[in-house]
C-alpha cells in the first residue's frame, strides 16, 4: 500500500520551536505521527553528531531510497539508499534513522535550502515502488530555527 498526498497535506505538521532557552529540536514531520510518517529534527547543538537527524517509522526499510528536494528542483538536496545499519525492525514496522553531523558542508547546504525554500518534498521508494511522497510547506522555518 502506498501513501500518496496532496501538496501542503493536513496529514503533514510543521512544528516549530521557538523557544531558545528550551534548547528544544526545530522539527518538521511529514505524514501521519500515529502511523506511517517521517521526521526531520534539527538539533540546537548546530556543531553535534547529530545536528540532523531524519527518522522514518513504518515507511521505508533497507534497500529504500530516500530524497528531500526543495521547491521545483528536479536535484535531490539529499538522497540516500537505507541500510541494514540505518533502519531496525519492531513489532510495529521499521524504523529507519540516520544523521547528518553538524559543522559540514552538506550541514550547512541543508539547512540554507531550508531557509530559502518554501516547500519540501519527502520521497521515499522501495524496490521502485513509492512509499511517502508528501510535500510540506517550510514557511517558519527560519524564524524557528534562528530561535535555536
Amino acid at each position: 500500500m502506498t501513501l500518496m498526498s496532496r501538496p501542503f497535506a493536513t496529514l503533514a505538521a510543521l512544528m516549530l520551536s521557538s523557544v531558545a532557552l528550551a534548547a528544544e529540536p526545530v522539527m518538521l514531520t511529514v505524514g501521519d505521527p500515529a502511523a506511517r510518517h517521517a521526521t526531520i529534527a534539527f538539533s540546537p547543538d548546530r556543531s553535534g553528531p547529530d545536528a540532523i537527524l531524519i527518522t522514518a517509522s513504518r515507511v521505508g526499510a533497507p534497500g529504500s531510497r530516500l530524497s528531500l528536494r526543495i521547491d521545483r528542483s528536479g536535484t535531490p538536496l539529499y538522497e540516500r539508499l537505507l541500510s541494514e545499519k540505518d533502519c531496525t525492525f519492531t513489532d510495529t514496522g521499521s524504523a529507519c534513522m540516520l544523521r547528518i553531523v553538524g559543522g559540514t558542508s552538506q550541514y550547512y547546504a541543508i539547512v540554507t535550502a531550508f531557509k530559502r525554500g518554501l516547500t519540501l518534498h519527502v520521497e521515499i521508494q522501495n524496490a521502485g515502488s513509492m512509499e511517502m511522497q508528501q510535500d510540506v510547506t517550510l514557511r517558519g522555518f527560519t524564524r524557528a530555527y534562528n530561535a535555536l
